[in-house]
């Protein structure tokens, strides 16, 4: 036995066990929890069967069949042709089911159906086959936006190849439909609405490259090979080859710092190797095809010493959603100019070159501690310069902007703050005049300028601090006993500038401004940057 995943899997069980890392959201089991856990499993299950032989083989068939026992088969349930998460969770217990994992679940079937069905028995090929057409159904029948991007690219997948395998031309049908609907939204837009994502641009890319190798409809895979370039377009456009990082800003991401599977991923792709990477394991169920040739040299070198990179990701219901992204030969900083502040943005990200390695500096905003939705952040950014405001919203859940949903906007808080924040070893904080503060690393220095801020008209407090792994600088807002925040009430008028610069006596000597414009609106300006903010709450919408 050779497999990453041999002394996860539970014979008992037939599933792969792993330590449960939680996500605030859909699921109630608390992180570090052992658990079975589906998408693994199949993933478990592939690499089984490319591995071949007959223990590997029984035990593929084995986990494909505990899959198909566990999906919710009834057609007129509300989570038809879903699976959960683990097995030590069901559909009922979950808060709420994720409908992905028709998606996620499926696509693995898929796989399995196309690529290895004389390795399986009769009845466990039947199983799947059942199995597929009850997630190609929910699919079908869920429908998502062109908007979801992954989501919207991975159940065309799915469909496409269960109309094929299954002879079924309705899903065909619809998958050619979907795809166009995405590649309509791409070049309505600028990009995809999840944009510049690290987790999920190459989920678009690996379902794509799933689609090259399972679908054989020409139409399907025209499309598909058009969203194909346009991703990895994205991908060389904010790579940062001096620190090998993906630079921002990102629509959702779970990490500050590229993981090690995504990597291994961009080094299967592109040819790359990451400083200290562990020998690639065998794991990749969809080996990547080569990153397109006119795009291999944007991995390897900046095409010039200094640049901006300005991309529009999307139309957006108020003005065009943004991203600046300006990257020199030691360090990159981005931003979008307006989004929520949900844990998985990276609104403001950057990342410096270090003899440490890398060093990251970022905005975000904490509730008692955790990363909250409950704010809009407008920002403007020319080169490494970003003026930053925020506007409050109600609706948003505690952790989730959606899912946890309050919907009177009654928060319990203990501490509510604004934060940037500087992650490397050697690092520190300075106040420096005219109420300004740095946070700085080995040459670097990140000055900010705070307006005169406040919160339902208490004055907010800026003060550097030490934390895990770093150092930031906080807007406290509240710190105190616990209380409520009605924020469907709440007014603010906070506005901050950050310039990133070699020297701290070279950072623009100017103060950030807030004057009132036309209704309930502030204009913060900075040098020449200006943004306009509701000082008013609103209801969260995407």
């Amino acid at each position: 036995m050779k497999l990453k995943n041999d002394k996860n899997y539970n014979p008992e069980v037939q599933l792969v066990s792993t330590v449960f890392g939680g996500t605030g959201y859909h699921s109630r089991l608390k992180a570090g929890t052992t658990v079975h856990d589906t998408r693994l499993s199949a993933n478990y299950a592939l690499e089984c069967l490319r591995e071949g032989g007959q223990e590997y083989v029984k035990r593929a068939t084995d986990i494909f069949d505990k899959l198909c026992s566990l999906q919710d088969v009834d057609p007129v349930s509300s989570t038809y042709g879903i699976w959960s998460w683990t097995y030590e969770e069901t559909l009922e217990q979950m808060q709420p089911p994720d409908w992905n994992w028709a998606d996620f679940i499926g696509a693995r079937i898929a796989h399995a159906l196309k690529l290895y069905p004389r390795l399986l028995p009769e009845d466990t090929v039947g199983r799947l086959r059942e199995a597929l057409a009850h997630a190609a159904w929910s699919i079908f029948r869920r429908n998502v936006a062109a908007d979801y991007t992954n989501i919207a690219i991975m159940g065309a997948v799915v469909t496409a190849a269960a109309g094929e395998l299954l002879d079924l031309s309705m899903f065909l049908k619809y998958a050619r439909r979907r795809l166009a609907s995405v590649l309509d939204s791409v070049k309505a837009n600028g990009s995809f609405s999840e944009y510049n994502s690290p987790t999920y641009t190459v989920v678009v890319i690996e379902e794509l490259d799933r689609l090259s190798l399972l679908v054989s409809d020409p139409e399907c895979n025209s499309i598909g090979d058009k969203l194909w370039f346009h991703a990895w377009e994205i991908v060389a456009e904010h790579f940062h080859p001096p620190t090998l990082q993906w630079a921002g800003p990102h629509a959702r991401s779970y990490s500050d710092l590229l993981r090690p599977n995504t990597q291994h991923w961009l080094t299967a792709a592109t040819g790359i190797v990451f400083p200290d990477q562990e020998k690639e394991e065998n794991d990749l169920i969809v080996k990547p095809r080569p990153c397109p040739p006119e795009l291999q040299p944007r991995f390897r070198k900046l095409p010039e010493s200094e640049f901006t990179v300005v991309r529009q990701f999307a139309i957006g219901k108020t003005g065009p959603v943004t991203g600046t992204t300006w990257m020199s030969e030691k360090s990159c900083l981005a931003s979008i100019n307006r989004a929520c502040t949900w844990v998985q943005r990276r609104f403001l990200v950057g990342y410096l070159k270090i003899p440490a390695g890398v060093a990251v500096l970022k905005l975000s905003v904490l509730l008692n501690g955790l990363e909250f939705p409950g704010f809009r952040v407008f920002q403007q950014q020319t080169g490494s310069r970003v003026l930053s405001a925020f506007q409050p919203l109600f609706g948003t859940g505690y952790y989730h902007p959606t899912l946890d949903a309050i919907s009177d906007g009654i928060i319990d808080c203990e501490d509510l703050r604004f934060r940037y924040t500087l992650l490397s070893r050697d690092v520190r904080t300075d106040s420096l005049s005219d109420g300004r503060f740095s946070l700085s690393t080995e040459g670097f220095h990140a000055v900010i300028t705070p307006a005169v801020s406040a919160f339902n008209g208490i004055p907010v407090n800026w003060k550097p601090v030490e934390i895990d792994g770093g150092v930031a600088v906080d807007a406290i807002v509240y710190c105190g006993s616990r209380k409520q925040i009605n924020m469907a009430e709440a007014t603010m008028r906070i506005a901050t500038g950050l310039e990133l610069v070699s020297n701290q006596d070279k950072a623009l000597p100017v103060p950030v401004s807030m004057e009132p414009v036309s209704g309930n609106k502030i204009l913060a300006e900075w040098g020449s940057l200006s943004v306009e903010v509701p000082t008013e709450s609103e209801r969260f919408t995407w």
